[in-house]
């Protein structure tokens, strides 16, 4: 086995690529559709009742003509500056026409980004180069001064700045590089107020008795992802504030992090009483923080390794399911698909790497999957709009860390189609990363698993990459 696939799996990327090219397309439900022209902004997981001062501080900067960025404090997880910056667009949607989030860990990904804002204005196709397509989204902003721009994760700006709109509209930037602090008016997010825990923790759950809302505020030091899952917990639970801390305890041990015990605590629960819910919500986090169609699912409950739970039964049970996981607020349930937050998808991918059922791992069900939705013809204009949704899909599943049991063939030829689609974009240093990842796939192949379709490399990609 290459060492270099036996490696814990994360959510960062070892390699440019992997860092993943996502959209959020969510639609809105009934009454929070927005009037905006251009919208791609992800729905809220809840209502944030903290963070208020912030985000103040954001609209006070934005209405004063300078860019907002957003500090996360380097090596904190949790402190919900996405999620607060979600809250931020959906409470003033209605002062934008554009409005649009762009995730940017990884520049060379985010001309298309970019190139899909666009085309939602009407200046570009879905068949035309990316960069091309890029520079006509920044030459209409350039006019306009009713827009949003949220650039999340946002890498180094020796990279990116080129993609900041130089109209009069408002640009946010979410990240924990210093180096951004010249470019916009810095915001540090901290954790909520203890008087805005105990207002969340007890929004769902008024008969909470303040003082065990503030005992709970406590343990989990008030940080903004870890007291919206133990609200949403208490709430749909009905336990007891003791109750939970005792549960919590017995979570955690020994992990002085508040966020990855709660979040640990409630993947147990899920998997001792729901196996099917365990196996949605592990697929889900072993295909990246990118919406995962409900479809997918739908249309192969075979992939899911349910135990002795048959196929028909996957299936039915399905919608059930993935309602309690979305209430219990494990899982976000959208118009786009069915998402993990970045930060517990790392967490259920690295408790569950070691796991192993027919032949191979979740690695391996992950791929399976894809192999079998992922269009064949990435030239189609139809299959180019379905594989903008399902590309981040296929770079976080071909993760070159992973480790592959059977599944090497269908993984290369999911390497080699995403690369013909980033080809048929303009990306064509994208394209050759993920050539040479298929490539190293080669030796890996050996004898296919019982069941298994060998995929061949598609004709019009060869090793070096040429077409």
């Amino acid at each position: 086995m290459d060492d270099r696939r036996g490696r814990v799996p994360t959510l960062d990327r070892s390699r440019s690529r992997i860092r993943a090219w996502r959209h959020d397309r969510v639609e809105q439900g009934p009454g929070d559709a927005p009037s905006s022209t251009a919208w791609n902004v992800p729905d809220r997981t809840v209502v944030l009742a903290g963070h208020r001062r912030l985000l103040d501080q954001v609209e006070r900067t934005l209405q004063s003509g300078r860019r907002a960025l957003l500090c996360p404090p380097t090596g904190r997880t949790g402190t919900g500056a996405t999620t607060a910056m979600v809250e931020f667009v959906h409470r003033n949607a209605c002062d934008y026409d554009i409005v649009w989030w762009i995730r940017a860990t990884d520049p060379e990904l985010v001309p298309d980004e970019m190139a899909a804002l666009a085309e939602e204005l009407g200046v570009a196709g879905a068949g035309d180069d990316a960069e091309t397509a890029a520079a006509r989204a920044l030459q209409v902003l350039r006019h306009r001064d009713r827009y949003l721009l949220v650039f999340d994760d946002a890498a180094n700006p020796r990279q990116l700045s080129r993609f900041l709109p130089t109209g009069t509209g408002h640009v946010v930037i979410i990240s924990s590089d210093s180096e951004w602090r010249p470019y916009a008016a810095a915001h540090a997010v901290e954790p909520f107020t203890r008087a805005e825990s105990i207002a969340l923790l007890r929004a769902g759950r008024p008969d909470l008795p303040i003082d065990d809302a503030a005992r709970v505020a406590a343990v989990l030091e008030d940080l903004p992802p870890a007291v919206d899952q133990a609200a949403t917990w208490l709430r749909e639970s009905g336990m007891s504030a003791g109750s939970f801390l005792r549960l919590l305890s017995h979570g955690r041990g020994g992990d002085p992090d508040p966020v990855t015990a709660t979040w640990t605590t409630a993947f147990d629960r899920v998997n001792v009483r729901d196996p099917i819910g365990s196996a949605v919500l592990t697929l889900v986090a072993w295909l990246g923080p990118d919406p995962v169609p409900f479809r997918l699912l739908a249309e192969h409950p075979h992939v899911l390794p349910a135990g002795p739970v048959d196929v028909a039964r996957r299936r039915v049970a399905l919608p059930d399911r993935i309602d309690d996981l979305g209430r219990l607020g494990l899982i976000s349930v959208t118009a786009a698909g069915l998402r993990l937050p970045r930060m517990p998808a790392a967490l259920l991918v690295a408790g569950t790497a070691d796991a192993r059922f027919g032949s191979g791992g979740w690695a391996d069900v992950a791929i399976r999957l894809l192999r079998a939705a992922v269009p064949d013809d990435a030239a189609d204009a139809t299959a180019r709009v379905e594989w903008r949704q399902l590309l981040p899909l296929v770079l976080a599943a071909t993760d070159p860390a992973r480790r592959l049991g059977g599944s090497a063939a269908e993984a290369a030829w999911l390497l080699r189609k995403a690369a013909s689609y980033l080809r048929v974009r303009g990306q064509e240093r994208t394209a050759e990363v993920l050539i040479r990842d298929a490539d190293d796939l080669e030796p890996l192949r050996g004898p296919e698993a019982p069941g298994v379709r060998a995929a061949p490399p598609g004709p019009e990609l060869c090793r070096t990459g040429q077409a």
